[in-house]
């Protein structure tokens, strides 16, 4: 592989998700599997995960995938919403089935076995990764071509309502627990303490995605949220009230539309389907996500058996992972570990996959795709109305949502349920990607904050400090000083 070879491809940034080495190397064995998995004849060619969160593709490629779910027809986002659901379950179902097993009783053959099995579920649920970003494309504008007017704006707000899921995900039943134990906080309830044990047992995982496990929550960080809701005045009966209420009156004002727009049954059952799709995109990521907390005990006891070190288990690939299972012996230099936590890349670039690391690999990698103009006028979908002001704080990860202070914007590539103690303290959200049916403006909605989102580059072009006015009347975000 050769830098100027790179440089010669279409590439086009995809997402950007700062997300582990390990992670990282269950994607990228995927989209060599992806035709057996997803049951289409494509396989990618190109792809650059950079350890820094930006994910690049070929456009060629990404408009071929596109072209390939057309062709195939509305049957076919059925069988693929099926078989997605099953490849997942399977997955999350066994990393459940191993989660409580004590791995120091454990011959090594059988650890062999567990990785092995891991590793091939894996790769099998993150085949549907990509591609359901793609249905989502589809699906959105056919359902925008199905209604009325030609006020995009307008239709954007329209297939909103229409297309948020009446499922409560993991976000939603973690505010719902949180605000359960916030009351029993305030009535000084004597089982509070058994409350917030039960709550981090449900939920302390959310911390943790990308597979960054020592960003789990613990006690101190629920307290924490606990003192901040109250510091803002806010009653966690009225707040669980807005929940039910938001949710109320999303399903009637759901049904008020489809009688205002005498919707067709194609465009009602287009919308439906659409609604299933976007409570599946979030669930399939949280169970991705929720499987590797379940099963990181047994990726540290293959680690400890070949005196590793536990932490920097994140920074090996799973095949590397499988290979000291079975010689219980380190095949990864200082040297290397060490420049991997400087910087890592996974380059697919033909029908083989490699891994760079260090600075000098940072820098080869640079300038594959150009930088974005400054500007300092951005605009974006409107998610929820409004408009505020304040200074901004740019969220990548987890380790990021500390700085955000009450009144501040949060200004994040994509919203995820772990920036949620951020995003009760911010006063609006402005996002990189996502549409209408993306986190942040689902939490927008129920948190009622004025939110923008698929700005492109909000995170490239605002800095922590920089005041920015949001104004989601207009779908404008602009710097203000």
């Amino acid at each position: 592989m050769e830098i100027e070879d790179l440089k010669k491809v279409d590439w086009v940034d995809v997402v950007n998700r700062k997300e582990s080495l390990l992670f990282y190397s269950l994607t990228i064995r995927a989209y060599t599997a992806m035709d057996k998995v997803v049951g289409i004849p494509f396989s990618f060619k190109n792809a650059i995960f950079k350890g820094t969160g930006e994910i690049i593709h070929s456009k060629k490629e990404l408009d071929g995938l596109l072209a390939l779910f057309k062709s195939n027809g509305t049957d076919f986002l059925y069988s693929f919403r099926d078989n997605l659901i099953s490849q997942v379950g399977k997955f999350y179902e066994f990393a459940s089935s191993i989660s409580e097993i004590d791995y120091s009783k454990l011959s090594q053959k059988q650890l062999v076995e567990y990785i092995n099995r891991y590793y091939e579920l894996g790769v099998a649920s993150h085949c549907f990764l990509i591609p359901l970003a793609i249905v989502d494309r589809i699906l959105l504008k056919e359902l925008m071509d199905l209604l009325p007017g030609k006020d995009e704006k307008k239709k954007l707000d329209e297939v909103s309502i229409l297309t948020q899921s009446e499922k409560e995900n993991e976000h939603t039943l973690e505010e719902r627990s949180f605000l359960s134990l916030a009351k029993a906080h305030k009535d000084k309830n004597k089982d509070f303490n058994r409350l917030l044990e039960e709550h981090l047992k449900n939920f302390s995982w959310i911390g943790t995605r990308g597979y960054w496990w020592n960003r789990e929550w613990k006690r101190e960080d629920i307290i924490e949220r606990i003192d901040n809701l109250f510091k803002q005045g806010k009653n966690p009966e009225e707040e669980t009230a807005l929940l039910d209420e938001v949710k109320k009156s999303s399903a009637e004002e759901r049904i008020k539309l489809v009688e205002d727009l005498k919707m067709s049954d194609a465009a009602n059952h287009l919308a439906t389907i659409t609604q299933d799709f976007s409570y599946v995109r979030t669930w399939r990521t949280d169970i991705m996500y929720r499987s590797g907390y379940k099963a990181k005990n047994l990726f540290y006891e293959i680690a400890k058996r070949a005196g590793f070190d536990t932490e920097s288990v994140i920074y090996l690939t799973f095949p590397e992972l499988i290979e000291i299972a079975e010689n219980l012996k380190a095949g990864i230099s200082n040297d290397e570990l060490n420049r991997r936590k400087s910087f890592f890349a996974f380059v697919l670039n033909g029908e083989s996959y490699t891994l760079l690391s260090g600075s000098k690999s940072m820098a080869d990698l640079m300038n594959i795709t150009k930088e974005p103009e400054r500007v300092s006028t951005l605009s974006g979908n409107i998610a929820f109305r409004g408009v505020v002001s304040g200074k901004a704080k740019v969220v990548y990860t987890g380790d990021d949502i500390k700085k955000v202070e009450r009144g501040d914007i949060l200004v994040a590539v994509m919203t995820f349920p772990n920036f949620i103690p951020a995003m009760e303290k911010a006063a609006a959200f402005v996002t990189d990607e996502g549409g209408i049916l993306c986190h942040a403006a689902i939490v927008a909605r129920e948190m009622k904050k004025p939110c923008i989102t698929n700005t492109k580059i909000a995170t490239k072009i605002f800095k922590d400090g920089d005041m920015v006015e949001v104004d989601a009347e207009k779908g404008i975000v602009k710097k203000i000083n």
